[in-house]
């Protein structure tokens, strides 16, 4: 998303952090989906770092994501 601040010269391609959640969690199950745990891992763990509300969906499902990715890997808890 593009904001313009109060300044008609300063255009800024900041990216809602709402929408930094949304990738990282797309990107989170993809990685999942075709067994690329350790990328699924760091995707995920972005996800709770952006999102720390936990009775938000997005966060659940990312939680169980680093679950599912941690076992693969043979990660300890």
């Amino acid at each position: 998303r593009r904001r313009h601040t109060r300044y008609w010269r300063d255009w800024s391609s900041d990216v809602c952090s709402s929408d930094l959640k949304q990738d990282h969690y797309n990107n989170c199950l993809r990685y999942l989906e075709v067994q690329q745990y350790d990328q699924a891992l760091a995707s995920c763990e972005m996800v709770l770092q952006l999102e720390p509300n936990e009775t938000v969906e997005i966060h659940k499902g990312a939680k169980q994501g680093i679950i599912k990715a941690k076992a693969a890997l043979n990660i300890n808890y």
